[in-house]
């Protein structure tokens, strides 16, 4: 629907989703070839020139389009393999400092797919993307600086190969399993390499027999046989199965607790242990898992499978949101601050908590937006009031002076129609639009608008509801412990 009225960000995602198959959803080269030329469509007309009048920000959106449609290109995945044509889109990219296509224009000149070969551009590329945070390039320009042999080169590779291994690059993890094996550029140490062995090992393909038919037996609906069969190859220290474990127990005491649909039917079974739940939470967030140290800090805060401990809790937010900035993590930092529990009660601390979560993971705009709105309200009243807490302190940002000319363009931008095949035309086959069904994306109107507001007002009501149930349940601990 967002895509739909203009919202080019959203295109873009919807591309994203499709590309990889996200959200359960299949591979759908189609569909995002289709969002992706979309995307580009606002920011290059067909001849590669500028449109006019690009509203601010839309050229950081188009690059990344533009990355992704040359790496199709490149592929030949939904679009025929052209190292001509992914060229032109890899430069278009450059051009703006997309990362993934200083990236794919860097393996290009590497390895000569279609012009001269450049080693040393391929290198300028690699390094500009890989101060981007670009895990890919990390690992190529490491392996660039590997081949020369050098004391202090293999130094260099070793640090870029540990960038990338941070966000799980399954050849990051391999190059330095291989180095630490033979004592390249590092001292030998076989227990660590084990590790990266491990992880590669794990990425590459299940070893464990029991995890094939532990996936049969849950779509089998059959659970219990399941979490025997995942529990065995966790037991060998797979940490996907160390997961599943964990989150199969986990969904078991969710069940356990609505009590409005009668008694549960994980009462005296094998999923009724918490305990068991936070000990496979803990080993896989030890094996890197982020998500798995978010729900370490829940069992810690609420005690569950333990004895309460909020000091813990803030830990494994801390970690999750310090390592690998979880969107969950920061949140929750954000609310601890807003009340106080486990860390200093500060107003401007939980806005900056909320922002980073936002900035993180563009789905929590909702709940981010939601708590922003509460927690201004409650700055105010402490102001108002000469509060002990610290309030909000809005840093003065310079507004940008638009020209009349300048505000009419970008309104009259904003009614435009975003399926004119006239500015994109070019781009693509006479089937790119070709999508399916009409009522795939349809608006809704009215319906939707209802939905959306009620949806709303029932997450509002959630947010009362928790803060009030989090809030007695810190109150009746705090009474329990000046009791004791």
């Amino acid at each position: 629907l967002m895509s739909q009225k203009g919202d080019i960000k959203a295109s873009l995602n919807l591309g994203r989703i499709f590309y990889d198959g996200q959200r359960g959803l299949e591979h759908d080269y189609g569909l995002a070839k289709k969002y992706f030329f979309l995307v580009a469509s606002r920011y290059w007309k067909r001849d590669g020139t500028l449109v006019d009048n690009v509203k601010p920000g839309t050229d950081k959106i188009a690059a990344k389009a533009a990355g992704f449609i040359g790496r199709m290109y490149l592929r030949g995945e939904g679009l025929p393999q052209t190292f001509e044509r992914a060229k032109v889109w890899f430069e278009r990219g450059t051009k703006l400092n997309d990362a993934q296509s200083q990236y794919g224009m860097g393996l290009i000149l590497l390895n000569g797919l279609g012009v001269k070969e450049n080693v040393k551009r391929a290198s300028e590329l690699f390094q500009l993307a890989a101060a981007a945070d670009y895990a890919p390039a990390q690992v190529e320009i490491g392996r660039l600086y590997l081949d020369q042999g050098e004391a202090e080169d293999l130094r260099v590779a070793s640090n870029f190969f540990e960038l990338a291994a941070r966000y799980g690059n399954i050849e990051a993890h391999y190059y330095l399993a291989e180095m630490i094996y033979n004592g390249v550029g590092r001292e030998k140490a076989c227990n660590m390499a084990l590790g990266y062995y491990k992880n590669v090992a794990e990425k590459a393909e299940p070893l464990v027999s029991s995890w094939a038919d532990a996936n049969d037996a849950y779509d089998a609906g059959d659970y219990e046989v399941a979490f025997l069969e995942y529990l065995m190859a966790a037991e060998q220290g797979y940490e996907r199965a160390q997961n599943n474990v964990a989150y199969m127990l986990d969904m078991a005491k969710s069940e356990k607790k609505s009590s409005w649909l009668g008694k549960s039917q994980t009462e005296g079974t094998l999923l009724n242990n918490p305990s068991l739940a936070l000990i496979h939470w803990t080993r896989s967030s030890k094996q890197a898992n982020i998500d798995s140290l978010v729900k370490m800090g829940d069992y810690y805060f609420y005690g569950i499978g333990t004895k309460a401990d909020v000091s813990k809790a803030v830990q494994c937010y801390t970690g999750a949101s310090e390592y690998s900035q979880s969107a969950q993590a920061l949140f929750n930092l954000g609310w601890m601050h807003e009340n106080g529990i486990g860390l200093e009660q500060d107003f401007h601390l939980a806005k900056r908590f909320y922002d980073q979560a936002l900035e993180v993971n563009e789905e929590a705009y909702l709940p981010v937006t939601l708590s922003l709105l509460k927690l201004r309200i409650r700055s105010a009243w402490n102001t108002i009031t000469h509060g002990e807490v610290h309030s909000i302190q809005d840093e003065p940002s310079k507004s940008k002076d638009w020209s009349l000319a300048e505000w009419i363009a970008n309104f009259m931008k904003d009614d435009q129609y975003y399926d004119d095949e006239a500015l994109y035309g070019d781009y693509m086959d006479d089937d790119t639009l070709d999508v399916g069904d009409d009522d795939y994306l349809d608006a809704g109107g009215v319906v939707e608008s209802i939905l959306i507001v009620g949806i709303t007002f029932s997450l509002v009501l959630l947010l009362w509801y928790r803060q009030r149930m989090q809030q007695a349940y810190a109150q009746a601990e705090e009474a329990r412990r000046q009791g004791q």
